[in-house]
């Protein structure tokens, strides 16, 4: 990958998946340092330790399923999934604003510093997530988010792939 970046075909280079111990190990013999760590988060899975450790080391982190991918719960029969659309500290939030629950979800991402890459099949819904610069969470509201007592990865796949991974749940 870096050969592409040697070659002029790409500018820079990413990560996906990535624990601390990795990026770390990364970033000490990468020649073309990556500039982003793209993993799940959401307000199950804020991933703080690895946000800290991956801004200390110049990386920004890219959160994809934002929403919790509420759809995969149902193709995988996964009853007893949390819906993060609808978790309650979230759900009044929004109530206060008259916003979206996903307003509420990406602009907490989004203040806390994290790219988000949200998920989206309809026009209508790709047009409203963009509707999160007109207002602010207060602090309050963002220690009220990061007070929610749920903590679980949504997607298996480190699990899986890595069975002995640091940050597999079960």
């Amino acid at each position: 990958m870096e050969e592409l970046v040697d070659l002029g075909l790409t500018k820079s280079l990413g990560l996906s998946n990535c624990s601390i111990s990795q990026v770390e190990r990364i970033c000490k013999i990468a020649k073309h340092k990556p500039v982003s760590n793209q993993v799940e988060c959401h307000i199950y899975l804020p991933q703080n330790e690895l946000f800290d450790a991956c801004k200390k080391l110049g990386l920004a982190v890219t959160a994809y399923a934002p929403f919790g991918s509420p759809g995969r719960f149902e193709q995988l029969r996964e009853i007893d999934a949390p819906v993060v659309l609808e978790d309650p500290v979230i759900t009044k939030i929004a109530k206060r604003y008259s916003k979206s629950p996903a307003h509420i979800l990406l602009r907490n991402l989004l203040q806390r510093g994290i790219i988000v890459i949200p998920k989206s099949v309809t026009p209508h819904r790709i047009r409203s997530n963009i509707q999160v610069f007109d207002f602010s969470l207060t602090k309050e509201e963002m220690e009220d988010i990061a007070g929610i007592k749920t903590k679980r990865r949504l997607f298996a796949a480190v699990g899986l792939m890595f069975p002995n991974h640091p940050e597999r749940p079960w």
